[in-house]
């Protein structure tokens, strides 16, 4: 896969995954705007605020550096956007430091297969400790009480 269909790929895959959100988000390959190339992108409006995503996609085979994060950073500032930037090797650990501190960058390992199907790996740049809710009026007692036990194990 050359680097153009590693970004159409991208887009398709951003796509498919958009299709949960409500209304129609219209994903984008190959953007001009502000005198920036745009690999990927999106906006999304909710609650009447207007949301810009940016991808950068690297199709590489040695780690991806901090350059290249204080790269779309800067980018990500101009155009007031959130960033990704998605790769087929890895990040090196400066460049995931750079987003820890930045915070509005998400880095993502994306590599595509014939045989084997398509990986994803997410690396976390900012500690989250998940919490599951259930609504003890519509769950289940019988879920609600096994997910206790699980709890407690």
């Amino acid at each position: 896969m050359n680097p153009i269909e590693y970004e159409k790929t991208i887009k398709d895959l951003y796509k498919t995954l958009l299709k949960m959100y409500p209304g129609s988000i219209d994903v984008k390959h190959n953007v001009k705007l502000g005198g920036n190339q745009i690999d990927v992108m999106w906006e999304h409006e909710l609650a009447d605020v207007r949301y810009k995503t940016i991808v950068e996609c690297k199709q590489y085979t040695r780690p991806v550096t901090k350059n290249v994060v204080r790269q779309v950073h800067d980018t990500m500032q101009y155009l007031k956007a959130t960033g990704i930037i998605v790769t087929t090797s890895k990040f090196q650990s400066g460049a995931i430091e750079l987003a820890r501190e930045y915070k509005n960058i998400h880095l993502l390992k994306v590599n595509f297969f014939k045989r084997k199907g398509a990986t994803l790996e997410m690396y976390i740049t900012e500690k989250m400790e998940p919490m599951i809710v259930f609504d003890e009026l519509t769950s289940s007692q019988t879920a609600l009480q096994s997910l206790y036990e699980m709890d407690k194990a």
